[in-house]
């Protein structure tokens, strides 16, 4: 579906699996990528984006983040906003690795990486 970037299988590892709600505002969530990169963990750097992508939306105020809300919940809060669609894609990649038991390479990385970008400009504007 994403062509290419991902292979299957993938070595079962769920880090910082639980969060409390209080946790995301404390994380340093881009200094946690980039540690996640300089390892060439793709997987947790992707969990890592997803994670700042959610908590920028709860801070712009357009979703509230919560600890037992899913991904599904948070693009009906978004509605018709035009970053939804960016935001639609961030997820299935994210969905992707984290559930779907593949493998991100850098290539794959670098799509996610390229959309969160793309959501921060929009946001911006």
């Amino acid at each position: 579906k994403y062509g290419g970037g991902y292979h299957l299988p993938r070595k079962k590892n769920i880090s910082n699996a639980f969060l409390a709600e209080e946790e995301i505002d404390e994380m340093n969530l881009e200094e946690l990528k980039d540690k996640a990169l300089r390892n060439s963990d793709f997987h947790a750097a992707t969990r890592f984006v997803y994670l700042m992508t959610l908590k920028l939306l709860n801070q712009k105020e357009l979703i509230q983040w919560k600890i037992e809300k899913t991904n599904l919940d948070y693009e009906r809060e978004l509605g018709d906003h035009p970053i939804n669609p960016i935001f639609s894609k961030l997820t299935a990649f994210y969905e992707f690795v984290e559930y779907g038991d593949f493998e991100i390479d850098r290539t794959g990385y670098s799509k996610v990486d390229s959309l969160f970008s793309k959501l921060m400009e929009e946001l911006s504007s």
